[in-house]
């Protein structure tokens, strides 16, 4: 491109001559002097007439200083004031060198379109171009050589445009054939949907119909949730009594229950006897198979395990209190002594592990040794003895009635407000199953003493006899 030499752009400079700009109206109204009297001295109520008294006298006082101090202030303004000024001078000339250059660049690049311009046109009105064409232009590029002209378009073979429209024709079939594909896999996709939720909601309708609580998780506001916990119980226990009722694949309802073990576990009672062999065990249900239970049997399962557990977790606070009874808790089993050298056993197994129990004579079961080792024998349930399922079945009546003790207590008017801490005793389950036990030891031995006692005044030939009503739980049969 041809080089030009712009003319002087510091004599061409037009600057715009603006109208000085005018005060703001609002700065004098009523509530912008209120604004900036709140800001310089605060609100009005901090304002008092001693103040503005003391105020107006402090500068009645400044005014009236000698012409020292004010000769002292006027030559330290002055000594500061040329080095401002030479600063302010410098910016102003920099930045009209900035103005400056960015004008002359501007021209030049307005310079050289129009010297295009004119090139373009010299070849077809050589004089008109020549008048706006520029001197180094036309000492260095001869007139006319550049030019233009219009081109038609090559008129289209019938073969192109038949191809042209085959692509189009095929673009437009390969996609309505991705939009088919995609519509009827969203319709299939749609139809499984359906069907999954109309088998969760089914599954959800036959748990209601079970009179089972349904509600919102608390911090999961759009999952539902059974409870299946008691109210009455133990805070660590009554918060583990809600789940959250998942839908899984193909539909089918997962119980989720948090924290909580996977396992159910349920309390089992065994007696035995002063050779040490086990002769009967209380009942343990079987464990349901989560893939193939339905959910109701599963809910009744985690209920049934949270209340086992809070039963064991009461029954081994109770024991500390009965340590001079005979009651010991060794290895996680709770260990009842009877006055006839009997034990109860009490423990709490997983039911997995229960089931799964490899399965011994009686004769071959070793001891672990000392009275801190629990025994592994065969556990052989007895059907003409009741006394193991008995005490099982009596410890859950006891704590379901230590529930209704607490909403009892919960339903009247509460005791007033102190502080000291109330502490809750531990609720009564083995004490009155050990008294139960104990007694008809008691009464056993007893019954035995008196039969003694009758044989020998038979031989003497004096007639004695005895009577000795028990329930239909024998005792004496739990030693054979």
């Amino acid at each position: 491109m041809a080089q030009s030499t712009p003319p002087s752009t510091t004599e061409t400079l037009l600057l715009p001559l603006r109208v000085w700009p005018k005060g703001d109206p609002n700065k004098k109204s009523l509530p912008s002097l209120i604004q900036r009297i709140n800001e310089q001295r605060g609100p009005f109520r901090g304002v008092t007439e001693a103040s503005l008294e003391e105020e107006i006298r402090a500068q009645e006082a400044r005014a009236a200083q000698p012409d020292e101090d004010i000769e002292d202030e006027t030559g330290d303004d002055q000594a500061n004031k040329p080095e401002n000024e030479v600063g302010r001078r410098e910016v102003l000339l920099k930045a009209k060198e900035d103005i400056l250059k960015q004008v002359g660049q501007a021209y030049m690049e307005a310079y050289y379109a129009l010297d295009f311009v004119s090139l373009l046109l010299s070849k077809d009105s050589p004089r008109q171009a020549e008048l706006s064409m520029s001197q180094h232009l036309k000492q260095h590029v001869p007139m006319g050589s550049l030019g233009m002209e219009k081109v038609q378009p090559q008129p289209e073979r019938l073969q192109d445009i038949k191809d042209r429209e085959m692509v189009q024709l095929g673009w437009k079939m390969q996609s309505l054939q991705s939009t088919a594909d995609s519509l009827l896999a969203a319709a299939t996709r749609l139809e499984t949907e359906v069907q999954h939720e109309t088998q969760y909601w089914e599954q959800v309708l036959a748990i209601d119909n079970e009179r089972w609580s349904l509600c919102r998780m608390p911090r999961e506001r759009h999952t539902l949730g059974v409870r299946f916990g008691f109210l009455e119980a133990a805070a660590e226990f009554r918060d583990r009594g809600l789940g959250a009722l998942r839908r899984g694949e193909g539909g089918k309802i997962i119980l989720d229950q948090g924290l909580a073990t996977s396992i159910p576990r349920v309390v089992r009672v065994r007696i035995e006897t002063r050779a040490g062999g086990i002769t009967s065990s209380s009942t343990v249900p079987t464990l349901a198979n989560p893939d193939t239970s339905p959910i109701e049997e599963l809910i009744l399962q985690a209920r049934n395990a949270i209340y086992e557990e809070e039963l064991f977790h009461e029954i081994t606070r109770e024991t500390r209190l009965l340590m001079n009874q005979g009651v010991r808790n060794t290895d996680s089993v709770i260990i009842l002594t009877l006055p006839d050298r009997r034990r109860v056993l009490i423990d709490l197994v997983p039911l997995e592990d229960y089931h799964h129990l490899p399965q011994q004579p009686p004769e071959q079961s070793q001891s672990q040794g000392g009275e801190n080792g629990r025994k592994k024998e065969h556990v052989e349930n007895n059907p003409k003895s009741y006394l193991a399922e008995g005490i099982a079945l009596s410890l859950r009546l006891l704590l379901s009635h230590t529930h209704r003790q607490h909403f009892l207590q919960r339903s009247q008017i509460p005791p007033p407000l102190t502080d000291r801490k109330r502490t809750q005793p531990p609720p009564a389950i083995i004490r009155p199953v050990l008294s139960h036990l104990m007694h008809r030891s008691v009464i056993t031995f007893l019954d035995e003493f008196l039969k003694g006692v009758e044989e020998a005044l038979d031989s003497a030939g004096l007639n004695a006899s005895h009577t000795v009503i028990m329930g239909n739980l024998d005792l004496a049969s739990e030693e054979n």
